[in-house]
């Protein structure tokens, strides 16, 4: 159980990031994001570093969409109603709906990024922005505090972000290294099917 808020927080949470990123462009019409990334999963107990490496496409209509392609192929989708995985078979796994008050919690903050709701975002994080350019979010909120200790996010030159940092409450930790191929390009048939799963 905790495994899937974990993966229901950590999407949630990158998605959150990278949708204030949206909304911080300087580009006022900047919809949507494309590029690839790296995950790297530290378990605490184990002491180890598990990594994952693929595509996303972010559009600020539809949630974010993470393409896995090593060390195996999965899609998951994030939605403000659902996450959900798809394995290469075609089986689809759900992973968090609204339904879940974590979920929940996680998708009003990712909508009130993406309609720049400050009200919101500033009842549920507290942020912090240090002389390097990093920016600190800590969770107000209890129940995703429980979860989530810090998020530590690091904006590349073009003004998006380069690197996401999640520390949960465990001491196990996930990163997010990202590199952008384009901005504002439409999405295709085959991203807006899988959006609308």
């Amino acid at each position: 159980m905790q495994t899937t808020f974990k993966r229901i927080i950590c999407a949630g949470a990158v998605c959150l990031l990278m949708a204030a990123a949206l909304t911080s462009q300087a580009i006022d019409n900047l919809v949507t994001v494309k590029g690839s990334y790296i995950q790297k999963n530290y378990i605490a107990k184990a002491k180890k570093t598990l990594e994952s490496s693929g595509n996303f496409v972010l559009s600020r209509e539809h949630g974010i969409t993470w393409y896995t392609e090593k060390p195996q192929k999965s899609i998951t989708v994030m939605t403000e109603q659902k996450v959900l995985q798809v394995f290469p078979n075609g089986t689809e796994k759900e992973l968090g709906n609204s339904g879940n008050p974590i979920f929940s919690s996680v998708a009003l903050l990712t909508k009130s990024l993406f309609t720049q709701d400050t009200t919101v975002i500033e009842q549920h994080l507290n942020v912090q922005q240090y002389k390097n350019g990093l920016l600190e979010y800590v969770p107000k909120d209890n129940t995703i505090a429980s979860v989530i200790k810090k998020i530590e996010l690091v904006n590349a030159d073009n003004g998006y972000i380069s690197s996401v940092v999640i520390t949960y409450s465990n001491g196990d930790t996930t990163e997010y290294i990202l590199s952008v191929s384009s901005f504002n390009d439409a999405l295709t048939k085959d991203e807006i099917a899988y959006f609308e799963k």
